[in-house]
């Protein structure tokens, strides 16, 4: 299983990184003799051998620490961990895009049939993305609402970072807390505008009717 999970990956592609993580020298030859093996009859061999005279590679560390240490440090599109332990180790393992637990799971499970989505971050990038998802074509929003006193309290700060990017209008937000205790809207907004106007800009506060995008009403109606 070892090996032909190494070969499904080198068979793909000719710059595919075959990679084995184990934990002793015996290991390591016995997987590099039975990809030898299988390589013999694969129908897409010169693509597989091409993958694994170039990329292929065995490191052997000392112990399951080890594994994960190597596991989390490559940040491998696919994982597939056969040892004993396979669920505890599979647990350790922060950084993979697929994770194949046990003997009886092959990669190949995961192409085709287990169910999530196969279409994975590659090249180290599952260390900041992860595996395509519905999520994925979810849109989301960040909601901030403050009240009088939590602004009050901030309002230094706010008016201090404003200063050093050199940000004037967001500097001057920074001032209202100081001009009125009361909950924000935009007609008191616009009150107090009037009443500090030397301390806010010119803002035009106008009622307008916004016509949606044309495809938008085909859509609708």
């Amino acid at each position: 299983m070892v090996a032909a999970d190494l070969l499904s990956q080198a068979e793909h592609d000719e710059a595919a990184y075959p990679l084995l993580a184990c934990t002793s020298q015996a290991i390591a030859e016995a997987v590099r003799a039975e990809v030898e093996a299988q390589l013999a009859s694969l129908p897409r061999r010169a693509i597989a051998e091409a993958s694994v005279r170039g990329q292929g590679c065995a490191l052997v560390v000392g112990d399951a620490d080890g594994l994960v240490a190597v596991a989390n440090r490559l940040a491998a599109e696919h994982l597939s961990i056969q040892t004993a332990a396979a669920h505890e180790l599979a647990r350790r393992v922060l950084r993979a895009g697929a994770i194949f637990v046990g003997h009886a799971t092959p990669e190949a499970a995961g192409d085709y049939f287990a169910g999530p989505s196969h279409v994975l971050p590659t090249g180290g990038a599952v260390r900041f993305g992860s595996p395509l998802g519905v999520y994925d074509f979810v849109t989301r929003s960040s909601i901030v609402a403050y009240d009088a006193p939590s602004l009050r309290a901030q309002a230094d700060d706010i008016t201090t970072f404003a200063r050093l990017e050199g940000l004037e209008a967001r500097r001057k937000v920074g001032l209202f807390p100081r001009c009125c205790a009361r909950p924000w809207s935009l007609e008191l907004c616009a009150a107090e505008r009037r009443k500090h106007r030397d301390r806010t800009s010119s803002l035009d506060i106008r009622r307008v009717r916004i016509k949606p995008p044309s495809i938008f009403r085909r859509a609708v109606g």
